[in-house]
């Protein structure tokens, strides 16, 4: 099904014809795919906007030389 499902992100469905002409449980599999990735991309850009407001870590020093710190 995923395999299904990045054809039907990029366009491609799995039968000839439109949506209409798709089987019902082939959509719906679709539907639940594209909301769950949805839900974890969202998550992820919150994780990361969080992080960002809170400063993180942050790495210095000057490239080539091998000296990091972490502050």
């Amino acid at each position: 099904m995923v395999r299904l499902w990045r054809h039907y992100e990029a366009g491609f469905l799995w039968r000839a014809g439109g949506v209409a002409d798709q089987p019902e449980r082939y959509l719906q599999a679709m539907e639940i795919l594209s909301s769950e990735v949805a839900r974890i991309v969202a998550e992820d850009a919150e994780r990361e906007r969080r992080r960002g407001r809170a400063g993180g870590l942050k790495v210095h020093g000057a490239e080539g030389t091998g000296t990091r710190r972490v502050i």
